[in-house]
């Protein structure tokens, strides 16, 4: 038996996310309510940026991708434009296992998949594996996207930032997430990114205690966002990645029954 069985788990990413995140909690015996935080939709404000930068896309020797969002959108936005292009001679570069099955499923595989927890990490990690030589790097992201990676890889590498999809924030708090909350009907609440943190925390009530909220964060810079709202998070996955979460929270209410939180 699982030890998330009965558990009671709010999810505050996008709507796919959650999804995943509701189906593997489920099989685990737990109560998961989704209560999407941000809303993820194609940057059309930017499409002539887009469209100029696309239609040149043959200048670059790696494409590297921060997230699902940003493989999906980039497709969505070749598609869009009719433009076609043999990668063939062009490398993949992601962070986690995830966004790298998210670009299998456009059918290419990634030539270089991180583990790295933010990135900062990530950047290091490949410009260690890069040529000396200068490469063109092209970032497919989104509108909240730090600009470290770019910064980062800048000074080693010619690198392009290209908004590709947009994070809308939930400026209006749902009245049921709020009540559970208030009334501590859960265990815990899922956040999967900075977004959704500011999302949440800036719409509760004065009346609630925000340092007090049991909170998973996946990230490191979901983890900082949290801090910089006063709150330390019980559960960090060793890796951004929504499967492994989940395992290690399984195993973590095994050893502790988060006895020190509850």
């Amino acid at each position: 038996m699982s030890a998330l069985e009965g558990k009671i788990i709010i999810s505050t990413g996008s709507e796919e996310k959650s999804d995943k995140i509701t189906k593997l909690l489920r099989i685990k015996g737990a109560s998961v309510f989704n209560f999407p935080m941000i809303k993820i939709k194609h940057a059309e404000e930017n499409e002539q940026e887009i469209s100029k930068v696309l239609k040149n896309i043959k200048k670059y020797d790696i494409i590297t991708f921060t997230s699902g969002n940003g493989v999906k959108y980039f497709f969505y936005w070749l598609k869009k434009l009719n433009i076609r292009f043999n990668f063939t001679n062009t490398n993949f570069a992601t962070i986690g296992k995830a966004t790298g099955n998210t670009l299998k499923s456009f059918g290419i595989n990634p030539d270089y998949v991180s583990d790295s927890k933010n990135s900062e990490e990530f950047a290091n990690k490949l410009i260690k594996i890069l040529t000396p030589e200068k490469q063109n790097i092209l970032i497919p992201t989104g509108n909240l996207a730090s600009n470290k990676l770019t910064d980062i890889l800048s000074r080693h590498h010619k690198t392009d930032k290209l908004i590709v999809y947009k994070t809308d924030k939930a400026n209006i708090l749902n009245y049921t997430l709020s009540s559970m909350i208030k009334e501590n009907c859960y265990d815990l609440i899922i956040f999967l990114s900075p977004s959704a943190v500011n999302s949440l925390i800036d719409n509760l009530p004065e009346n609630i205690k925000k340092e007090s909220l049991r909170c998973v964060a996946v990230g490191s810079t979901t983890q900082k966002a949290l801090n910089n709202k006063n709150i330390t998070p019980v559960f960090i996955p060793s890796i951004p990645d929504i499967d492994v979460m989940i395992k290690e929270m399984d195993i973590y209410y095994q050893k502790n029954q988060f006895k020190n939180i509850i």
